[in-house]
């Protein structure tokens, strides 16, 4: 007897856990708000605007450059062997 009326407490105890845990049903809130926002309106302005700008010519000049190099001869150096290599 003893053991079946333990088994029901818990039996109660768990379900009360249980709902403790639902969750609640959400509420809808409907609230209207009144925004107050400034208008913006475009104005059209005309005003003419007047660009100078100087023409840039390139002229290409072609020079004939003369190159005159005077070659020296060096006498030949013997080769001696190294003494590093066998």
């Amino acid at each position: 007897m003893k053991r079946n009326l333990w088994k029901i407490l818990a039996t109660l105890l768990v379900l009360a856990v249980l709902a403790g845990c639902a969750q609640p049903t959400p509420e809808v809130v409907e609230k209207e708000v009144v925004v107050e926002k400034p208008v913006v309106q475009t104005v059209v302005v005309e005003k003419e605007k007047v660009v100078e700008k100087p023409v840039v010519e390139t002229v290409i000049v072609e020079k004939e450059k003369v190159v005159e190099k005077v070659v020296v001869a060096t006498p030949e150096l013997s080769r001696r062997p190294s003494p590093f290599r066998r």
